[in-house]
C-alpha cells in the first residue's frame, strides 16, 4: 500500500520495520514509564481528554502533573494539546502545582483535536487510541483500564507528519476558517476561570 503524500512529505511505499505494536498496559510501560518519564528535551502530547492519572515512581505513585513539573524543572519543553475540558482532579492538581509557572510548559485547547499522539524528544512517536487518562495511557489495573491499541516508532516520515499537524493546530493555522471557533472562544474563557 502506498501512502498518499500531501506534497510536503516523501511518499512511503512500505511500512517501516521499526513499528512496535502496543496494547493496554504495554502502552503505559512503553510510552509513559520508558518514554514520557525519561524525556530529556521535549514532549509534545495530543489528546482528546485530559484526566488526572498517576505514574509509578520510586516512592509509589505521583500525578501526571507532578511528573510533568519534574520534567519542566529539568528544562524539558512540554506542550499539551487537548480538546475537552480537563477533569476536575487534573485542574485541581494543576492549580496547586507550579507547572503553569514553568516557562517550558504550555497547554492549549482545540475542541477539534481527537488524535492521540506523544512525541518524545523529537524522535519517538506514539500514535494510538489512548487518551491522557488513567484508563487510557495511565497505570490503571488490568481489569479497570480501557482496551487501547497503538504503536511506537522512530520513523521520521510519520513523526514529521504528526508534528506538522500538531504545530499547525498549535499555531492557530486552522482557526480562521474553523466552523467551531465559537466553541474555542467559550473554552478559552472557561480555561481562564479554571486558573
Amino acid at each position: 500500500m502506498t501512502a498518499k503524500s500531501s506534497g510536503k512529505h516523501e511518499e512511503r511505499s512500505r511500512a517501516p520495520d521499526d513499528f512496535v505494536y502496543l496494547d493496554n498496559r504495554e502502552i503505559y510501560e512503553a510510552v509513559v514509564v520508558n518514554g514520557i518519564a525519561r524525556a530529556k528535551q521535549s514532549l509534545d502530547i495530543a489528546t482528546a481528554n485530559v484526566k488526572a492519572m498517576h505514574v509509578e515512581s520510586g516512592r509509589g505513585f505521583i500525578s501526571i502533573v507532578e511528573l510533568l513539573d519534574q520534567l519542566c524543572r529539568k528544562d524539558v519543553r512540554v506542550r499539551l494539546l487537548h480538546a475537552a475540558r480537563p477533569s476536575g482532579p487534573f485542574r485541581e492538581a494543576l492549580r496547586t502545582s507550579r507547572l503553569l509557572d514553568r516557562p517550558t510548559f504550555e497547554i492549549k485547547r482545540c475542541v477539534r483535536v481527537h488524535f492521540k499522539a506523544v512525541v518524545i524528544d523529537g524522535r519517538d512517536l506514539y500514535l494510538g487510541s489512548a487518551n491522557l487518562s488513567g484508563a487510557g495511557i495511565g497505570a490503571k489495573g488490568e481489569h479497570r483500564r480501557n482496551f487501547e491499541i497503538g504503536f511506537l516508532t522512530d520513523d521520521a516520515y510519520l513523526r514529521d507528519r504528526v508534528l506538522d499537524l500538531f504545530d499547525g493546530i498549535w499555531s492557530g493555522m486552522h482557526c480562521a476558517k474553523c466552523g467551531r471557533r465559537r466553541e474555542c472562544i467559550r473554552a478559552e474563557i472557561a480555561a481562564k476561570s479554571d486558573r
